[in-house]
């Protein structure tokens, strides 16, 4: 079957869209794309840009929001309408959410159930997590062996005596290949991903760990994109990391004022009120910050970003965040960052990736103009 997926607003959930689309974005140990191909298992993608448009093609067709939730309700609502084989529109607060077309237009729009959810920031990721860490622990275990009461892991998978796992609050699921040290502490939902190695004394709560991920320390409410690093002690929590990050030893990120309030943040175009009393970091992807980073409630950083000290507020993709201000980042330093981190995981730059980091750094002149970051300060090879 044909599936439609559209962008309708790539603001959305900058900054993990200036590389990628809303489908792919891991928003819980699974991508909205993932979620579809599991409910319809014959599924061929059409990826468009932009607002919906009725297009030609195979017939009848799925068009979905690269914005919806991945749910369990979703499921049923897309398994129903295709069962029932009637064309339909399905509108959330008249925004398309998803549609069934069986003919050159649709006939009929139906009021959305509010059970299904369209993203509208990227804190939402965080504020749906536990449900979708479920939802994905359910779905990964299905291929897996419990090893231990509601703890399901793949091959070459060893739990030593000292990792302690508590599931009380959902499950706990493991791809094939990652390690584990001593004295470390697991509780569900949890899916932690392939090839992870997770440190001594790793505390990991109700989190998304992707592939290829190194991780020590505390990860609390939080995903963590594939082949991040964060291998020292430090806390991350109610935050999204996207992947090819490294938080260097110490860094923290706070995710609480000291009023208790709801969290405002900035990503570019002026403060958002998330209605969080626990909102984190969210970090876009190739970011990076120094020893001792501290990230203060609320802070954005884009792609390529480099934090040291103390950091609050929006930091510009392509931008250092250091005690002399904002000061951009060379294209050419970014992209020889970019291409030893992936040489450093056997992973090749490929010039598609190269390509969209030059297009991203050019589209993202204008924020930093507008942020006052600095130019013409060198920065080594």
């Amino acid at each position: 079957m044909r599936v439609v997926l559209f962008n309708d607003d790539p603001a959305a959930l900058m900054p993990f869209t200036h590389l990628k689309s809303p489908w792919d974005i891991d928003v819980g140990g699974l991508t909205l794309k993932e979620w579809v191909q599991a409910i319809v298992p014959d599924a061929e993608f059409v990826e468009q840009s932009g607002p919906w448009q009725e297009s030609a093609g195979a017939l009848p067709c799925l068009v979905l929001s690269g914005r919806l939730l991945p749910s369990e309700k979703l499921a049923d609502e897309l398994r129903g309408i295709i069962q029932a084989d009637d064309a339909q529109l399905s509108m959330a607060r008249e925004e398309l959410a998803y549609g069934y077309i069986t003919e050159a237009r649709a006939s009929e729009k139906t009021a959305m159930p509010i059970e299904v959810t369209l993203l509208h920031g990227p804190w939402e990721i965080i504020k749906y997590l536990p449900q979708t860490l479920v939802l994905a622990a359910s779905h990964r275990a299905e291929h897996l062996a419990e090893v231990r009461p509601r703890v399901f892991a793949g091959k070459d998978v060893e739990l030593p005596p000292t990792v302690v796992t508590r599931t009380d609050d959902g499950p706990i699921v493991i791809g094939s290949g990652t390690t584990f040290g001593s004295f470390i502490v697991l509780e569900g939902p949890a899916v932690i991903g392939e090839h992870c190695i997770i440190r001594d004394h790793a505390c990991i709560k109700k989190s998304a760990i992707g592939n290829v991920c190194r991780i020590g320390g505390e990860v609390e409410w939080s995903v963590m994109g594939d082949y991040t690093n964060k291998q020292h002690y430090g806390y991350v929590g109610h935050s999204v990391v996207a992947p090819w990050v490294n938080l260097g030893a110490g860094t923290t990120t706070s995710d609480l004022k000291h009023t208790y309030g709801s969290v405002r943040l900035d990503r570019g175009a002026g403060r958002e009120e998330t209605g969080m009393q626990f909102c984190g970091s969210f970090i876009g992807e190739g970011s990076r910050t120094s020893v001792n980073t501290t990230l203060m409630t609320g802070t954005v950083l884009g792609i390529n970003a480099f934090a040291f000290g103390t950091v609050r507020g929006f930091v510009p993709s392509f931008t250092s965040a250091t005690s002399q201000g904002l000061i951009e980042v060379p294209l050419e330093v970014a992209l020889r960052a970019w291409e030893r981190a992936m040489a450093r995981r056997s992973v090749i730059f490929t010039p598609r990736v190269r390509d969209a980091c030059i297009a991203a750094f050019e589209r993202t002149a204008p924020q930093r103009d507008a942020y006052g970051v600095k130019r013409g300060v060198p920065l080594t090879l």
